[in-house]
């Protein structure tokens, strides 16, 4: 609970904390409730054997960590203890955290507010709560690549009975990065986090065991057609190589007289020969009419669907079925409807 009105500088200083009779090791420096009005400076070879305690810390500048070591010895982050803890810490400036003396291990940051996040690849090791933890920005030498943002976010500590998943800092990362301007970075997060859910076994969790296979079925036949709803241009390659195949498929099905004029009336004269590939699109574009399907229709007799002309029928009636399928995916997605941080 001090007040520094200025700068707290600690750079270069050693800590260490003594054992106590469990061998757990105790707090090398207690700056919990601390009111900082300039910066806190951990940097130049700082090192701390113990904890480093910022809980309810104010810090109207930034904290400067550059070269630090935390858990020096080894030993403060085992079990359920953490090496750092700043746990509804505010932080005006920056929180950086780059070219530690060894990864962090065991970080507790819930509900704590920094102005920008200054990390690198290998700052973070394991064990880290980031429930709530919020930031403006990912400094400008901060990595904002999905691998890395990916592999920090798998450093979480899991909650004991509980599934290995918090939204939170997922949708944290996703915002500050589309804020950034980093869309693809964002999407493929937004990627990796439906995979990790996937991995964890929270899609269909709430379905009947005997069920789960559909929701899931979905939720993996969405990804490799839409990116989960980040690649929508996936989609529309598909659909347009589904529409070019058709379109060969009737024309040979009309060479081979399985696709017929529906009328010999002097109404179709003008237009005698089919054209595959309108007729395509005309199949494929629900509520757009080309007048191909009325004119073009299989020789279908009897409802003989076990012939070839049966065969041309199913494919009319599945490439219809893809593009209403398709035309509601699309507009999912352009509404938002699928995107998981929009709705929050």
């Amino acid at each position: 609970g001090m007040q520094v009105h200025g700068d707290l500088r600690a750079s270069g200083a050693r800590l260490a904390a003594e054992l106590d009779p469990s061998g757990a090791r105790g707090v090398a420096l207690n700056l919990d409730r601390a009111h900082i009005g300039g910066q806190l400076l951990l940097d130049a070879g700082f090192s701390a054997a113990g904890q480093v305690r910022l809980q309810r810390a104010q810090i109207g500048g930034d904290l400067d960590a550059t070269g630090a070591g935390f858990d020096a010895i080894g030993d403060a982050g085992w079990g359920d203890a953490a090496a750092v803890l700043l746990d509804r810490a505010r932080i005006g400036g920056k929180l950086i955290l780059q070219q530690l003396q060894r990864p962090l291990e065991g970080t507790s940051l819930i509900d704590a507010r920094v102005g920008s996040l200054v990390d690198d690849a290998q700052a973070w090791g394991t064990h880290h709560s980031l429930d709530g933890f919020a930031y403006q920005r990912f400094g400008d030498s901060a990595p904002t690549d999905a691998m890395t943002r990916l592999g920090w976010l798998a450093t979480q500590r899991a909650r004991p009975g509980a599934a290995d998943f918090r939204p939170d800092p997922w949708r944290r990362v996703i915002r500050v990065l589309r804020r950034m301007g980093l869309d693809r970075s964002a999407s493929d997060v937004a990627i990796g986090r439906e995979r990790h859910l996937r991995r964890v076994g929270l899609i269909g969790a709430g379905v009947a065991p005997a069920l789960r296979w559909l929701p899931r079925t979905g939720h993996a036949l969405w990804g490799a057609l839409t990116g989960y709803g980040q690649r929508p241009l996936r989609l529309l390659l598909i659909s347009a190589v589904l529409w070019l195949a058709c379109a060969g498929a009737y024309w040979s099905a009309a060479e081979h007289g399985l696709l017929v004029a529906a009328t010999p009336q002097p109404a179709v004269k003008a237009h005698t020969r089919l054209r595959p590939f309108a007729h395509s699109l005309d199949v494929m574009l629900p509520l757009l009419d080309l007048h191909e399907q009325r004119r073009w229709v299989p020789a279908l007799r009897d409802g003989a669907y076990a012939t070839p002309a049966g065969a041309v029928q199913l494919l009319t009636w599945a490439e219809a079925l893809w593009g209403w399928l398709a035309a509601i995916a699309l507009l999912a997605i352009a509404t938002g409807a699928t995107d998981r941080d929009r709705r929050v």
